[in-house]
């Protein structure tokens, strides 16, 4: 029968647990997926205001465009989901993937209009070789690391208090805590005393104990919600996701202008890698017939690949399938949401501290310890004289060493509060490995490092738009 009693008292602790935290639990699930959902629109906008650069002037580039576009926001909205991947290797790939498009567009008439056109395979290796789009590729991987890494850390971080909360809220209570919580909601009922209520101290004796291992979490917590802070707070400028993305279409034109303003020197490079890739291919099937694929594929003729079109009419920009803008309330930004967001966590700074009294307000123990029950009978205070505070009532309370669930949180939000500081730490260049998502600190940004909200161009050949332009992504509270 006591262990029946014991096992509706832990399961009750682990319910008034629960409903402890439920407000703390929903509002950072509901931020995780409202942020999600608001930097998955920011990504689509993005997406949408560089596939628009190729109409007009550049109407022959849209269709082979859009492949390249569409697959750089695809990274891109992967990367601030955690995907294991380089925000260099992205960009690069984009304009590998572009430039052919560009130069047989473009270009090529700059070379004479020779029918030895280099392969598509050709000309995405030459892009690098040529520095086709001059320091535009390696600005644009300067300019969006840190808002991306700022965003996926931030996304992470949320998802992690998910875990720590919903780990603590299914916690296993021993032997120990189940005797204690028995004494303090059952044992009046074996005297009759239904109506009894704990006093507001021996409430708060038993449940420290009992959350003795629980409570070896808060310092952890408290410097999470420091460190999410932080971040949050620094995410400005060159750091703010919408506010470097929604820009990004003005670098992307500044790279074709000036491969397009450099186009006679471009032509001539591209035409001598061509000729050294095609002499290369012809000594090898001079001497080693037959040609070996990867060389006669790099820079053989391929014109059938060239009038092939690989975009069908569905796959086409947005703005052709007829595409409309998410609804956006015109009253709110991230960086407003981000704001209210953490005010309101800031309030749970102490949650795990103030565990004991939280639980024990639910529990409605007697604030003034009158006629009370004190785990022996009902008295107007605790403790009885008879009896030690803690030690009699919460064994739990000799130090022992950390359950391996607890361990666990506590290594994961070391971890967080590490990413934590080291992406918020200012003016500081900080990239994720691809692999295993660690972080390497860099020297601090060169003077002339352009921020984004210095208002200045990312090249000499073009700029950004005179006025700032903010999405308003929030489509309610």
């Amino acid at each position: 029968m006591e262990e029946r009693y014991q096992a509706a008292a832990k399961q009750s602790m682990e319910l008034s647990m629960q409903a402890s935290s439920s407000e703390l639990k929903f509002l950072i699930i509901q931020n995780a997926a409202l942020f999600q959902e608001a930097f998955d629109v920011v990504v689509w906008h993005a997406l949408n205001y560089t596939a628009l650069l190729f109409r007009g002037p550049w109407a022959g580039l849209e269709g082979e465009a859009w492949g390249p576009v569409t697959q750089l926001f695809k990274h891109v909205s992967l990367y601030i989901l955690g995907l294991d991947t380089s925000v260099d290797d992205m960009v690069n790939s984009f304009f590998d993937s572009l430039f052919p498009a560009v130069y047989r567009r473009l270009l090529s008439g700059a070379a004479g209009g020779s029918r030895d056109q280099p392969s598509e395979e050709c000309l995405r290796a030459a892009r690098r070789d040529t520095g086709a789009f001059g320091p535009l590729p390696k600005l644009i991987i300067t300019r969006i690391s840190r808002s991306l890494l700022a965003a996926r850390v931030f996304l992470q971080a949320l998802n992690l208090g998910i875990e720590v909360v919903n780990t603590t809220d299914h916690l296993r209570f021993g032997k120990d805590c189940g005797r204690t919580l028995l004494r303090l909601w059952y044992c009046p009922h074996c005297r009759g005393l239904l109506e009894a209520r704990p006093c507001l101290g021996f409430c708060q004796a038993v449940m420290q104990g009992c959350l003795l291992q629980v409570s070896e979490v808060q310092p952890h917590w408290q410097g999470y919600i420091e460190g999410l802070a932080g971040l949050a707070g620094g995410m400005h400028g060159g750091y703010d996701l919408e506010n470097v993305l929604l820009k990004l279409h003005t670098l992307v034109r500044d790279a074709v202008l000036h491969a397009h303003r450099n186009r006679l020197h471009l032509a001539t490079l591209v035409k001598r890698v061509f000729v050294s890739f095609y002499f290369t291919s012809w000594l090898f099937t001079m001497y080693f017939s037959p040609c070996p694929p990867q060389v006669s594929g790099m820079c053989g003729h391929s014109p059938q690949r060239l009038a092939h079109s690989v975009h069908s009419p569905e796959d086409g920009p947005a703005h052709q399938r007829g595409l409309k803008s998410p609804p956006v309330d015109p009253h709110e930004t991230l960086a407003g949401r981000r704001r209210e967001f953490i005010d309101t966590l800031q309030g749970f700074t102490h949650f795990y501290s103030s565990l004991p009294e939280a639980l024990c307000s639910r529990e409605s123990a007697m604030l003034n310890d009158s006629l009370c029950w004190n785990g022996q009978d009902i008295a107007e205070r605790y403790p009885p004289p008879t009896m030690k505070k803690v030690q009699t009532h919460s064994p739990d309370t000799k130090p022992k060493a950390l359950e391996p669930v607890i361990n666990q949180i506590i290594d994961k939000l070391k971890h967080i509060n590490q990413l934590l500081r080291m992406v918020s730490a200012p003016r500081r260049r900080v990239k994720a490995r691809p692999a295993g998502g660690e972080l390497e600190q860099e020297e601090a940004l060169e003077s002339g490092d352009c921020d984004d909200e210095d208002e200045c161009s990312g090249s000499g050949q073009g700029g950004a738009p005179p006025h700032r332009r903010r999405l308003r992504i929030f489509t309610g509270k």
